[in-house]
């Protein structure tokens, strides 16, 4: 299985697409309308599976009532939607990126595996992963990790570490 792509509504979403493909090291593109919503862009990865984040203008969303795109004037600025993408920038290059660009940014811990966060205006959730340490996740959630995933979660749980 692959995850290609992933959506997210903001309210710039040219500069939020420059912003991101940026700090990842990707491409940004104005999405074609029709058939995305007026305004939308995409941050292309160019990797192998085609992979991209989709930011379509804030209120955007779907609606099958709508024959996919509706509008939700009353969207609430924050949820747990959030992706982690791959960065080819250390840690510190990307702190300084973000703090460079306003941005609200953070190193963190999910206990089995280190990461950066950072928001996009405020309310989009991106998380980083810089080459060292895409194999302590990759090890946690790849197909060598996958076998032995449920006791470290739940030892992870249980505070006795990773």
């Amino acid at each position: 299985a692959m995850l290609h792509h992933v959506s997210f509504s903001v309210h710039d979403p040219a500069r939020a697409a420059m912003t991101i493909s940026e700090l990842i090291g990707a491409a940004a593109m104005k999405a074609p309308c029709p058939p995305f919503p007026t305004g939308s862009w995409f941050v292309v990865m160019g990797d192998a599976a085609g992979s991209l984040i989709e930011l379509t203008p804030w209120g955007a969303v779907l609606d099958p009532d709508q024959k996919g795109v509706g509008v939700d004037p009353l969207m609430r600025p924050h949820s747990a939607s959030h992706v982690l993408a791959g960065t080819p920038f250390a840690t510190e290059e990307v702190l300084a990126m973000a703090e460079q660009g306003g941005l609200r940014a953070a190193a963190v811990s999910a206990g089995l595996f280190d990461f950066v966060k950072v928001w996009i205006e405020g309310s989009l959730l991106l998380e980083l992963l810089p080459p060292e340490h895409v194999s302590a996740y990759v090890g946690c959630f790849g197909a060598s990790g996958a076998s032995g995933l449920d006791d470290r979660l739940r030892a992870l749980e249980r505070g006795a570490g990773a």
